[in-house]
């Protein structure tokens, strides 16, 4: 086999990419964590009873998840 020794160049390089990796997975770990946060919150609190939602719960979790796509695909449009 082949042995290259590792050289400030290769530390270099490699710290680049890892980094950046990094980076994007803590991001990604804390947009998805928040969003389950505010999920939760806004399916647990009550709010105040209407006719058409007797118990004063948010009606549709699927809602809440289309919502969470909308506001992923502006933030993405903005980024790019």
């Amino acid at each position: 086999g082949y042995f290259y020794p590792l050289d400030a160049k290769c530390d270099v390089l490699f710290q680049s990419p890892a980094s950046k990796l990094l980076f994007c997975f803590v991001g990604l770990q804390f947009s998805y964590l928040s969003w389950a946060y505010l999920q939760e919150v806004i399916m647990t609190t009550p709010f105040t009873p209407t006719p058409h939602n007797l118990d004063g719960r948010f009606p549709s979790a699927s809602f809440c998840v289309f919502l969470n796509r909308c506001v992923a695909l502006t933030v993405a449009s903005l980024a790019v």
